[in-house]
């Protein structure tokens, strides 16, 4: 990745900040929390890691923001599909272009909010509070679109919703070893896969 603040010295601190932390959940999201660098992730912002820890008092402070931003972007696009709610289908299908599109130029998110080597504290606190805002998210999808007679009560429900965030988080995975794949191509496979897996088409 180029340095994202190469000859810009004189950037307002906010909008350094936010440069810091997409270079950042880049490097938590393919590293791991464990293995990513601060000092890497300071060369690629173009500053020093002691500026770095003067925005992020901590590495993980600074994986608490990536995580907390992470969450919220993929919570702010899926929110709109539950409101409209609609066919157990066609919620699938847009909720997964609304993920997709949520990753387009962030597609190590998932990775960050899903990593267990993210030691206990702040960091594993945000990434946890993130992905029970989505699982939330997916349990009332769930619940919206059950015409699922089949399903006994809330634990089929859990259950269910479980499977769901299981297979998008293999379907992103595929989408980083593939990042040519369009975020129409990628909501067309994913509806594909999943839809012969429960036996129903996903779409409109």
């Amino acid at each position: 990745m180029a340095s994202a603040g190469r000859g810009t010295k004189r950037m307002p601190r906010e909008q350094r900040e936010r440069e810091v932390l997409a270079v950042a959940a880049t490097e938590f999201g393919r590293a791991g929390f464990a293995a990513a660098s601060l000092a890497r992730i300071a060369e690629q912002s173009g500053i020093s890691k002691a500026m770095v820890l003067s925005y992020f008092r901590s590495k993980e402070e600074l994986f608490a923001a990536c995580a907390e931003e992470a969450g919220r972007n993929l919570a702010e696009h899926i929110e709109p599909v539950l409101a409209r709610a609609g066919t157990a289908p066609a919620m699938a299908q847009a909720t997964l272009s609304a993920i997709f599109t949520a990753l387009r130029d962030r597609p190590y998110d998932w990775n960050l909010l899903v990593d267990r080597s993210a030691p206990e504290g702040p960091a594993r606190a945000a990434a946890r509070a993130a992905r029970n805002r989505i699982a939330e998210q997916a349990g009332r999808g769930v619940g919206l679109a059950a015409g699922l007679n089949a399903l006994d009560g809330p634990d089929d429900l859990e259950v269910l919703a479980r499977i769901w965030m299981h297979a998008v988080a293999a379907t992103v995975g595929w989408w980083i070893e593939h990042p040519e794949r369009s975020v129409e191509e990628m909501t067309a496979r994913t509806g594909r896969v999943i839809g012969a897996v429960f036996g129903v088409p996903l779409g409109p």
